[in-house]
């Protein structure tokens, strides 16, 4: 039950209704709807049967309707928990008038990306082509977990790629205990088309516990006899892996490999059928399609997808669009000049905040991050108004932009702290009208907190514009190292060697620590002006996070002091240092810029 109407995402008045509250006061009841909330986890889950009562004055959730609909619940240390099977869906914290607190927020029907105009049966094919054709059980099961814009899936109807491309194919066993520890292979092909790149093959790999797949192309293949040379075998026996070979012509007892090809292929040619893409593509699309299984739920694994399993946070689907839907992205090749080119949308670049298109004008494959995409024109008689791609615009708490917002207690004591940490200047002089001086913002940012473990954090922090500097007059050099990847790892191989003791540090606001060679000015901090001084300026006394050369002031003070305790700087990289002992033994330091590494005998 709640008082709040504008929390209502779906409403329903109903006729005349009490409800006998505790102190045998009847309430009326004005309405029944369907409330959305964020949970903990980030999750939105929408709450039915919700009854309006304006008269109440907190909202009341019923455990025991919680019960008759399958979910259980349990409490210990001042928290309850609501599950369904082994997923906790809710969690409440006790107060102190013994009550319990729902760990979330609401999200109002205003701020809610509406569909209203669409059926459910265009909002379902949308979400399937989205998907990658995926099936009805999966995309049901996303949209349970709120993870589909909030929006419902009803029954799939007909789809006649997925007819074009697919064929049934029974599943395989899963029974392992933890991921790679049990990896499946198998190399598909040769393509009867050559992809763009001249790919013939592709070899895949597949984590038998969370069921994520890897997959490789390749222009030729050594007739089956890559896995079993001598190099292989050697490989295999050093990293202690255990090969599991198949007999001749039993493609059966390599199931899962076998099925996870079949799947991918399904795909590719419902994809390249709906994007009317020349065969040549199939490397582009098969790339796609393992991306999107990936973060498709799998009978398998209870329903769960292989991205979730593998790295403990739910697949994010905001970004997700149609393959081979029209893609305008955006070029700057002149003032005059137009400032975007019509593209195909072909999947999305592995490392890289950008789509892969395809520039039928340039016939090549471009990456952008800034692209406008029609998807309504992949299916007919719907207009752009009807589906929006946007995000739901939660109405949530965010960090001040500017310093005339932050007007919350914890900011001021966080933006003293800072500038304490600067050590608050006493020296100003007036601006030199031949000198430019630098320009600096606040930055404001809230850490949330971690339930039971730590509070919500306020954190300002005082930048300065970098841009503005002038080389040669506010800095000449710098270059700041870092330590190299292959180092740590030879440390550790030596910390596990010789069974030293490891540790791991990191500085707090490293970049308020060096000290500046050049006199640079800059305009007094907002909100830390001094009285009739407005227009006098500051002298840094020290390095700022944002100016040019604050990382190589660091490392440069942070060398000296580590040279004056008597560590030695090693010829081979700057950032390892060490130290004999007077027992002959080392102490070794490695340095990645804030954070170190420290190996010793003893602690």
């Amino acid at each position: 039950m709640s008082p709040n109407r504008d929390w209502f995402t779906t409403y329903e008045t109903v006729p005349e209704v009490v409800v006998l509250m505790g102190n045998n006061v009847s309430c009326k009841i004005a309405g029944v709807g369907t409330i959305k909330v964020k949970i903990f986890d980030g999750v939105v889950r929408t709450l039915s049967d919700v009854q309006h009562v304006p008269e109440l004055k907190r909202n009341l959730i019923s455990l025991s309707t919680l019960d008759s609909k399958g979910y259980i619940y349990t409490t210990e240390s001042g928290v309850l928990k609501i599950s369904k099977g082994s997923f906790v869906v809710m969690k409440g914290q006790r107060k102190t008038a013994k009550l319990y607190v729902l760990q979330g927020s609401t999200v109002t029907a205003d701020a809610a990306v509406t569909s209203s105009s669409l059926s459910d049966h265009d909002i379902t094919k949308f979400w399937h082509m989205r998907l990658g054709h995926m099936s009805e059980n999966g995309m049901v099961e996303l949209s349970k977990r709120g993870l589909l814009d909030g929006q419902g899936i009803c029954k799939l109807n007909f789809c006649e790629y997925c007819v074009f491309g697919r064929v049934r194919f029974t599943r395989g066993i899963h029974n392992t205990k933890g991921t790679l520890e049990y990896i499946h292979s198998d190399l598909w092909g040769p393509s009867r088309v050559p992809s763009r790149g001249g790919a013939n093959y592709m070899l895949t790999f597949i984590d038998d516990f969370s069921r994520k797949v890897w997959a490789f192309f390749l222009k030729q293949k050594n007739n089956g006899l890559e896995f079993c040379s001598d190099e292989f075998n050697r490989l295999c026996k050093s990293e202690g892996i255990m090969r599991h070979l198949i007999v001749h012509h039993t493609p059966q007892k390599n199931g899962v490999a076998e099925r996870m090809n079949r799947t991918i292929i399904e795909k590719v040619r419902c994809m390249l059928s709906i994007a009317d893409l020349p065969k040549s593509f199939w490397v582009e699309v098969a790339s796609t399609t393992y991306f999107l299984i990936n973060r498709s739920s799998s009978i398998a694994i209870e329903k769960k997808t292989p991205q979730e399993v593998l790295s403990g946070n739910p697949a994010n689907y905001s970004h997700l669009k149609i393959f081979g839907c029209p893609a305008y992205a955006h070029v700057d090749n002149g003032k005059l000049e137009l400032r975007s080119i019509k593209c195909v949308f072909l999947g999305y670049k592995a490392g890289v905040k950008g789509y892969k298109l395809w520039c039928p004008k340039n016939r090549k494959v471009v990456i952008s991050r800034d692209v406008a995409f029609d998807e309504t024109a992949m299916l007919p008689n719907i207009s752009l108004k009807d589906f929006s791609n946007k995000e739901n615009k939660k109405r949530e708490i965010k960090p001040p932009k500017k310093y005339a917002e932050a007007d919350m207690v914890a900011y001021a004591l966080h933006v003293a702290e800072d500038i304490d940490a600067n050590q608050e200047p006493s020296d100003y002089s007036e601006a030199i009208s031949c000198k430019k001086n630098v320009y600096c913002k606040w930055v404001f940012k809230k850490k949330e907190e971690t339930p039971r473990v730590e509070e919500p954090r306020y954190k300002a922090k005082l930048v300065a514009n970098g841009y503005s500097q002038i080389p040669g007059v506010d800095f000449t050099d710098v270059f700041s190292p870092v330590v190299k990847h292959s180092l740590i790892r030879a440390l550790l191989g030596i910390v596990a060697m010789h069974d030293l003791e490891l540790e791991q540090l990191d500085v707090k606001i490293l970049f308020l620590h060096g000290k500046l060679e050049e006199d640079i000015y800059m305009q007094q901090p907002e909100g830390f002006t001094v009285s009739e001084k407005e227009d006098y300026v500051c002298l840094l006394k020290k390095s700022l996070y944002d100016l040019t050369q604050s990382p190589r002031q660091w490392y440069k003070r942070f060398d000296s002091f580590m040279t004056s305790h008597d560590f030695k700087r090693s010829s081979f990289d700057s950032c390892v240092y060490f130290k004999k002992n007077s027992d002959g033994s080392f102490v070794y330091l490695l340095l990645y810029i804030d954070d170190m590494l420290i190996a010793a005998k003893d602690k």
